[in-house]
Formats: C-alpha cells, structure tokens, sequence
C-alpha cells in the first residue's frame, strides 16, 4: 500500500453519495453514511485501510443486486 486512504477522502465521498439510491446487501443506505458523522467515517476509513492493506476483499463486496424497472415507458414485457 503506497499510503492510507485518509479520513478526508472518505469524507468527501460520502457527502457526494446521492440521497434516495437503493441500499446494497448490506443494507446501508447513503443517508445512513451521511447522518453517521464522525465516528461513522472513521470507522468506514478504517475498514477500507484494513481491506487495502491485506489486499482482501470482503466476499460481500463483490456481489451485487441489479433489478430492471419499468418506467412506463415501451413494451413493459421487454
């Protein structure tokens, strides 16, 4: 690892995380991040370092739910 993800960084992203976006599997929301303060960006910051650090991907973090939604728009069967 060239250097850690500093807290700033973690920050700056969590405040550009759009609001009202579905939660993941593990069922954390963006607003949930947001409202977390401090202590929740810490704590992110240092899961991410650990990650990056040992170079070992939670299994979680490669799954991902993706569902199709009609828009009402077109044929809704395609």
């Amino acid at each position: 690892m060239e250097h850690p993800v500093a807290v700033d960084e973690v920050k700056k992203a969590v405040q550009l995380l759009k609001n009202n976006q579905g939660q993941g599997i593990c069922k954390i929301t963006s607003e949930m991040l947001k409202a977390g303060g401090d202590n929740t960006i810490r704590w992110l910051t240092h899961i991410i370092n650990e990650v990056w650090h040992f170079d070992n991907l939670p299994e979680d973090w490669t799954r991902g739910i993706i569902l199709l939604l009609w828009k009402r728009k077109g044929d809704k069967l395609v």
